[in-house]
């Protein structure tokens, strides 16, 4: 059997569809939802469509890294399958997965949005996952990797790194494919800019002097990025990271979309976040 976890805030539009779909995969489920502090009733919905799940409810919002390690605690099998809210698999998807995980310790799908772009991996980046938004994991004996709670955003790719690290034996399985709903913005503004640049500055400082190989921003250069897009006032998470440095950088300079407040508090919010650094 397979234990289930999908972490939930203010998910009651996507939920359905994500539960639904794991439910007619051919495969064993027990399923968690841990509900993250929602305000849109998340949890009485699927505490009245879905009886048979177990629903775990955070008092309040803790963040997505928290309410894996809660699911995580609560799973009664070595194998589990993280989820996102807004994420399904396809036909076929989990059967897939649960077929190549006994000689593995990580395995994932394709995951693409509803308009065929692909969020995860990219084609040059497929060799060890870096989203969590689906995939499959059997926790070797003696090891006991948990999602790093500092962490806001990027807890996912610091978690796929500590598995690199522990040696995890990871695998891309191409013909499986999870579908993500398309790209949402109305809540990527300043504060997730700051989050992230917080986030990036943490990564940077925990991994200092170390070899990682797994796909991640914790780095100087997407510290650079970030002041680029904090001068410019330029709010990337409106746009998908697939289009060329050049087209990036005519952007800059032609009409685009900002953030909610100024240039200059942007920078406020940028230089705030180096601090730690």
């Amino acid at each position: 059997m397979i234990s289930a976890i999908i972490p939930c805030f203010n998910c009651i539009r996507s939920l359905d569809k994500t539960i639904a779909s794991l439910m007619k995969a051919n495969v064993k489920l027990e399923i968690f939802i841990i509900d993250d502090g929602s305000s849109d009733a998340s949890a009485d919905f699927a505490r009245k469509k879905y009886p048979g799940i177990k629903l775990l409810i955070n008092e309040k919002n803790r963040g997505r890294a928290f309410s894996r390690n809660r699911g995580m605690a609560a799973a009664g099998n070595n194998v589990m399958l993280f989820i996102d809210s807004d994420v399904w698999p396809g036909n076929g998807c989990l059967e897939q997965l649960y077929e190549n995980i006994s000689d593995n310790d990580i395995v994932y799908p394709k995951l693409a949005y509803e308009d065929g772009a692909v969020k995860h991996p990219k084609d040059d980046n497929s060799s060890y996952p870096y989203d969590a938004g689906c995939f499959m994991i059997k926790m070797p004996d003696g090891k006991d990797v948990k999602f790093d709670e500092n962490f806001k955003y990027l807890e996912d790719q610091d978690f796929f790194i500590r598995c690199h690290l522990n040696n995890f034996k990871a695998k891309y399985v191409r013909s499986a494919v999870a579908f993500h709903s398309n790209r949402q913005t109305t809540s990527s503004g300043s504060e997730k800019f700051y989050q992230e640049m917080c986030d990036i500055v943490y990564g940077m400082n925990k991994y200092r002097g170390k070899k990682i190989k797994p796909v991640h921003n914790f780095s100087r250069v997407n510290l650079v990025k970030g002041l680029v897009a904090a001068i410019f006032n330029y709010n990337y998470f409106f746009y998908g990271p697939s289009a060329s440095v050049l087209k990036k950088i005519s952007r800059l300079f032609l009409k685009h979309k900002k953030f909610e407040i100024s240039n200059f508090k942007m920078l406020r919010l940028y230089f705030k976040a180096l601090k730690n650094l």
